[in-house]
């Protein structure tokens, strides 16, 4: 686990060079997760709510963000995984069923 300040963190040129607005763009489920906590933040501000009403909504949000976090990296590592195994194994089988019932009994 990266245990590193998010401020330290290193960060590649491609990142870099992009802004915030345009590496959300690249993923909506998470920009509209980034807003939904902004208009949290923007509306218990104005409505004079309290902290610990706040933090829930803030909380839910924070996890539904990590859940769809996850999954964007898991739809991006799978689609590398089999580029990188196409690459390498032209002639591999992207889908197929198994063709093998199992075992032979011994007997």
């Amino acid at each position: 686990m990266n245990t590193q300040p998010l401020s330290q963190a290193p960060v590649g040129e491609q990142a870099a060079a992009r802004s915030l607005d345009q590496r959300l763009a690249a993923h909506p489920p998470l920009r509209q997760r980034v807003e939904a906590i902004l208009d949290i933040v923007e509306r218990d501000i104005q409505d004079g709510g309290t902290a610990d009403e706040a933090e829930l909504r803030v909380r839910d949000q924070t996890r539904a963000l990590a859940q769809e976090v996850l999954q964007c990296w898991a739809g991006g590592a799978a689609t590398q995984a089999t580029q990188h195994a196409l690459a390498h194994e032209p002639h591999a089988i992207r889908h197929a069923k198994k063709k093998s019932a199992g075992t032979r009994p011994s007997g």
